[in-house]
């Protein structure tokens, strides 16, 4: 409620808000050698400047939290993650691009056919890890006024110890926010 109401009231020096409240809609497919699942997931994201001027402006970073289902691709159904991202301006159009960090609860991955049941599926869900790196780009985001939105976000990354175990693709379909 309090972020909806500073979304509504200016500041009094007439700045330009400079941190964003977000959620967004994606499908995200994770994937091993001999595994893999798909999730619909729901997000919700706070990034601000590393400098309210200068170039330091255009270097966001932040976090966010992230759930899903089916909720039986998860040990926890939720994922927290920091994030950095370069953005550039032209008009009301503002790309946005940067690397991920999280921890991820979705490392269940279904069996495929050929594999299902075999030494070699168990011993590739036990190099399942929660750490995830990814690195995203937000090629329609759009800002307006006060509101974001942005469209077709990709994010290509990997599971982090061991490097490489699953990979991890997600489409952003929508993502809604609002500069406080």
């Amino acid at each position: 409620m309090l972020g909806l109401a500073g979304l509504l009231l200016s500041s009094a020096a007439g700045a330009e808000p400079v941190q964003e409240i977000s959620v967004a809609v994606s499908t995200m497919i994770i994937q091993s050698p001999l595994r893999g699942g798909s999730v619909t997931a729901f997000e919700a994201a706070y990034q601000r400047p590393v400098a309210e001027a200068g170039l330091g402006r255009a270097v966001q970073w932040g976090g966010g939290l992230r759930t899903g289902f089916p909720f039986e691709r998860a040990s926890l159904p939720l994922e927290a993650f920091v994030r950095a991202r370069l953005t550039a301006r032209l008009g009301f159009w503002e790309v946005a691009a940067g690397p991920e960090l999280g921890l991820t609860g979705f490392t269940r991955l279904e069996d495929f056919p050929l594999w299902r049941g075999g030494d070699l599926s168990r011993r590739d869900e036990a190099l399942s890890s929660s750490l995830y790196l990814a690195f995203g780009a937000a090629p329609l985001r759009l800002r307006l006024g006060r509101f974001v939105v942005s469209l077709a976000e990709v994010q290509l990354g990997s599971s982090l110890l061991p490097a490489g175990a699953t990979t991890r693709w997600q489409l952003g379909l929508v993502r809604l926010g609002g500069m406080l």
